[in-house]
């Protein structure tokens, strides 16, 4: 029996199709597919197929499909136990299995034979992951992870090529790649590369030049250095970027280690600021109750993965540029806490413009033309303002879920505070040995979002391994603005949207921010009174926002190990106002 998933569902017995009605019955095997020989238990089936609206009786309406895909696929291969079911798979009867091992043999190979493996690989996809299945929201983070997954191959197939010298051959397929993924820096790198080397120098600094003021005047930021460091080359006729060997997106004295990680899959180079490898994993998570949920945790990048990694750039002055792979943190299913705190409270409005509130940008502004030749009436958006300033003693479950890694530590509510406290003998816990949690808005955002938090460091000594943070859930990837102290760069702001950036600054007091504008997200913290961008990505997936802390090593020791002293972190004055908020019944922002 062969199953395919890179594209839509397939079950092939030979060279028969073999045929699954009904989508959530396919969805169900599409799940046992993403986890091959693994229990997966049946609360959570239940949970990815009908989420928080289940019908009355969930466990016979799963059995009865498991049943129905039974009769399929042959009992040997699907088996029931007491806890949940199995999908007993040889993992080379999978298409995304044989794809993994592809890409991971293609990783020590030479350029050409390397090019090769890799699009050996890439031959096995047939369209968008699970494309049949797209309206399936169990599905759709695995989706996502899988088809980031294929663009980071091509990068790296891309790079192969480069390596081996096919430069004007590649112009136009990257030009075609960048046109569906603007926002790619490492392709408009590829591309500038590719052009210079074919003997286009002048339209290699025109992309560059493009490339800096898409940047520049739309998002508020400079090209990387990776981009800046290229530009440079070409200007002074450097002969290492002439030659056939691959220039690295940062220098290599600059970069760390990749931090590693316990996963299925091995894959080199994407990350939740991804330069490591697409991974998705099923955690336990646990609420305050103590009542697990489970939930797919994925991260991406700068390319994407499940992976940690961290590498890191200095450039002149106090600023301090980090490209780092991160581990995905404690994204989780909501537990659901009833009571409702007085100082929560939402207002909605709906204004005459369509967006929500607009991050700053350098440059000048644009104004677009309005059109006057219809006369069809535009749905303004519902723009909802959910706010918390965190009073009284209890944490407002109307408004939040809580995601707890790791022990002896605490989350409490007290005097207009979230307080995170982390004393010595703290311990990590799985899924990846580390501990601390957030708290996450039980409503989602599908459009534009401004949200904000302030942050006090209370109790906060030098190189304290703790990471404080304002997160975005995109479909379970996790983007976010944050503030930490390093044993190596000291005291940092820092964000990561696709690409990771750090900033020097010691305040022990602060605001983060997190925008979604036109689909493009921004992170900044507030200084002198100003705000300060950091990152920018694109993303138009539902949102969800956390604030949280955690600890920022793993368990082969790479990143800032936990000292042991006492680390007290305060939220106050939380703040989302979003466009047409979708929330689940009872919850702050459904009314």
């Amino acid at each position: 029996m062969e199953f395919r998933i890179l594209g839509p569902l397939e079950v092939l017995d030979g060279e028969t199709p073999v045929q699954i009605a009904g989508s959530k019955r396919r969805a169900v095997l599409a799940l046992l597919l993403l986890h091959p020989n693994e229990v997966v238990r049946t609360e959570r089936l239940i949970d990815e197929l009908w989420g928080e609206h289940p019908p009355r009786n969930a466990t016979a309406a799963l059995h009865s499909h498991v049943s129905r895909l039974r009769k399929a696929v042959g009992p040997d291969l699907l088996a029931r136990r007491e806890w949940g079911y199995v999908l007993r798979a040889d993992p080379d009867s999978i298409d995304l299995r044989r794809f993994e091992q592809l890409v991971a043999a293609a990783e020590p190979l030479p350029a050409r034979e390397r090019s090769a493996k890799l699009s050996e690989a890439l031959a096995l996809w047939r369209g968008p992951a699970l494309a049949d299945l797209a309206a399936e929201p169990s599905l759709e983070t695995e989706s996502a992870r899988l088809d980031e997954l294929r663009v980071t191959t091509l990068e790296r197939r891309i790079d192969a090529d480069l390596e081996a010298g096919r430069n004007a051959q590649l112009v136009g397929e990257i030009e075609t790649l960048i046109a569906a993924h603007p926002l790619r820096e490492h392709l408009r790198w590829q591309l500038i590369l590719a052009l210079y080397r074919a003997g286009r120098q002048a339209e290699a600094l025109e992309v560059y030049r493009e490339t800096r003021r898409v940047l520049t005047d739309e998002l508020g930021l400079e090209p990387s250095p990776a981009l800046k460091e290229l530009e440079k080359a070409i200007l002074r006729q450097d002969p290492a970027i002439a030659s056939a060997s691959a220039v690295p997106l940062a220098p290599a004295s600059e970069r760390r280690p990749p931090r590693s990680k316990r996963r299925r899959v091995v894959i080199a180079a994407l990350a939740l600021g991804v330069l490591g490898a697409g991974v998705g994993t099923a955690v336990a998570l646990v609420d305050r109750t103590g009542s697990h949920r489970t939930a797919h945790a994925t991260s991406v990048a700068a390319t994407s993965s499940a992976a940690t990694a961290q590498s890191a750039q200095p450039t002149s002055g106090p600023q301090r540029v980090v490209k780092r792979t991160l581990r995905p943190r404690h994204s989780g299913r909501q537990g659901h806490h009833q009571s409702r705190q007085p100082a929560a409270r939402i207002r909605t409005k709906a204004p005459a413009k369509a967006s929500a509130a607009a991050p700053p940008v350098r440059g000048k502004s644009k104004s677009r033309p309005t059109s006057t030749g219809t006369h069809a009436r535009t749905k303004k958006p519902k723009i909802v303002t959910i706010t918390d300033d965190f009073s009284g003693n209890q944490i407002d479950g109307t408004i939040w879920y809580q995601v707890y890694l790791g022990t002896g530590w605490n989350l409490s509510q007290q005097d207009g505070h979230l307080e995170f406290t982390f004393p010595p003998g703290t311990t990590p816990g799985p899924p990846y040995d580390n501990f601390g949690g957030h708290v996450g808005t039980r409503c989602k955002f599908p459009g534009d979002f401004d949200a904000r938090v302030d942050f006090t460091l209370v109790q906060w000594p030098t190189a304290n391994g703790i990471l404080v943070s304002l997160w975005s859930f995109f479909q379970n990837i996790g983007w976010e603005s944050w503030r930490r102290s390093s044993t190596q760069w000291g005291e940092q702001y820092g964000s990561y949207t696709g690409s990771a950036t750090s900033v020097a600054l010691d305040d022990a007091s602060g605001t983060l921010r997190i925008v979604r504008r036109n689909g493009v997200v921004t992170t900044y913290f507030l200084h002198n009174g100003k705000w300060q961008p950091l990152t920018s990505g694109s993303s138009r997936s539902l949102a969800t926002i956390a604030v949280g802390a955690s600890d920022d090593n793993d368990a082969a020791g790479h990143g800032i190990p936990f000292p042991g002293k006492q680390v007290v972190v305060d939220f106050d004055n939380f703040r989302v106002r979003a466009a047409d908020p979708i929330c689940p019944p009872g919850a702050q922002g459904s009314g």
